[in-house]
């Protein structure tokens, strides 16, 4: 039908060994082609086979990490997005739908778009994550809520990649958080009873240690009290002399203050220690007090004179 009077040609064949065709060449008229044109002609097939292996092989490749991905997707362990820079989700798996409570007749309608779900506290966040995207930065994945169909909303974590090839499209993983912020708020429930029962405990032993405590309390206020009486009734003996001595009776007014005075401070850390007040703290002088229990414990009668009569 060419017209050929003259053909070499050696047969080309598919990866598996199937053979669809021939590289030739022809000629009009009478040729006896030599070694050297059968050399070139196998030489281009084997490349040109070497070819078809090779695009077979990524094909293959292909095809396993679609594979891969679709039963991922299928799988429905994480919600799986692919969406535009104009809000819109171009598809999306059964375990994202579940998440923002959406089926797939709402995502073939076009009424599912991540852009309205998102709560205009999270825009800029979206925003900063699309500007990144396009200047080729990484994003880390981050936190933010979902307004779902009903309303509510839904913490999730998100991940989000450009697709390469595609013009302002990406693909994003998102995790539904709700159960770790669930245990995350019963957690800190859990610990928030926990300290309350340690300040009841607590409470119950400060009652404890006061009940124990009463005998000595009722001593430290009762000596106080009985020494401002004393130093009171002085005070009336240093005033009715018939030269009252005004100076020692205030001396020893000023003694009944002080004997007061102590026993308001006994009265007001009993309270403290009943209200559940913070433990009061003060500096105390361990020196002076050693050497006055030395004091008493070591001091002798002064002697008195004494007279004898016979």
């Amino acid at each position: 039908k060419l017209g050929m009077i003259s053909y070499l040609g050696v047969p080309i064949s598919w990866p598996d060994g199937e053979i669809f065709g021939t590289i030739c060449v022809l000629d009009r008229k009478s040729n006896e082609y030599s070694e050297l044109y059968l050399r070139l002609l196998l030489q281009w097939r084997d490349v040109l086979q070497a070819d078809l292996r090779s695009i077979a092989s990524m094909q293959r490749e292909i095809e396993q990490r679609e594979a891969k991905i679709r039963r991922l997707v299928d799988a429905n362990i994480i919600g799986i997005v692919i969406w535009n820079v104009e809000g819109q989700i171009l598809d999306a798996n059964n375990e994202f739908l579940r998440i923002v409570g959406y089926d797939q007749h709402d995502l073939l309608s076009g009424r599912v778009s991540w852009a309205d779900m998102t709560p205009p506290e999270w825009r800029d966040r979206n925003a900063l994550t699309i500007s990144k995207l396009k200047n080729k930065q990484a994003v880390q994945p981050f936190e933010k809520e979902y307004i779902r169909k009903d309303g509510s909303r839904v913490p999730v974590l998100v991940g989000v990649a450009s697709l390469e090839g595609t013009e302002g499209q990406g693909i994003a993983f998102v995790l539904d958080l709700t159960e770790r912020k669930r245990s995350e708020t019963e957690a800190r429930e859990s610990e928030r009873r926990f300290r309350n029962m340690q300040m009841e405990l607590a409470h119950a032993n400060r009652l404890a240690t006061l009940g124990q405590l009463a005998a000595s309390i009722t001593h430290e206020v009762k000596q106080p009290i009985t020494a401002a009486l004393l130093n009171t009734q002085t005070a009336q003996r240093f005033l009715t002399r018939q030269q009252p001595d005004v100076e020692r009776a205030k001396k020893a007014i000023d003694r009944a203050v002080l004997n007061g005075m102590r026993v308001s401070e006994v009265v007001d850390r009993t309270h403290a220690l009943v209200r559940k007040e913070p433990v009061r703290k003060d500096r105390l002088e361990i020196n002076e007090a050693i050497s006055g229990v030395i004091g008493l414990t070591t001091r002798t009668p002064a002697p008195q004179k004494c007279r004898s009569r016979s």
